[in-house]
């Protein structure tokens, strides 16, 4: 088999994890269903094992009550803050299996959402962030208070 030309390959010579035809990506932890062939479905299984990334971590946990302690919503439209940061980064390296997780790294990985207008810092409070205008359904609280969110485009 040529290795460098995948086309004249059969289907049985490509290595599992080199197809682009459906879910053999999601038992090596990434899938994209963009390059999914048509026909090819996602599940709830498939959606479990498909890797969360550090935003959509954040906002699991801005949503789930139980986590407030740890970080909340300023009530400043789509501003956050992480209360206990050492708390955050702990339970990111527990879903991600990297026991070594600590804010610095955890800090490192939404430096690389700046650029792509994901998430922003916050000026001049410390371990206070905001989301930007590319994640998409974003539904935050108008007013801690009242309990009532607004939903953004």
């Amino acid at each position: 088999m040529d290795l460098w030309n995948w086309d004249e390959a059969s289907p049985q010579e490509v290595p599992l994890g080199n197809r682009l035809s459906g879910l053999e990506g999601a038992e090596l932890d990434f899938y994209f269903p963009e390059l999914a062939l048509q026909g090819d479905t996602l599940t709830a299984e498939t959606c479990r094992k498909s890797p969360i990334q550090l935003w959509q971590f954040l906002l699991e946990l801005l949503h789930d009550g139980a986590r407030s302690s740890c970080i909340r919503w300023t009530g400043n439209s789509r501003e956050f803050q992480l209360c206990d940061p050492k708390e955050v980064a702990r339970l990111w390296g527990e879903r991600k299996r990297k026991p070594g997780m600590n804010y610095e790294k955890l800090s490192r990985g939404l430096r690389y959402y700046y650029r792509r207008d994901i998430v922003r810092k916050s000026g001049g409070r410390k371990y206070t962030y905001r989301f930007g205008g590319r994640v998409p359904g974003l539904v935050y609280p108008d007013c801690v208070e009242s309990g009532q969110g607004a939903t953004t485009q």
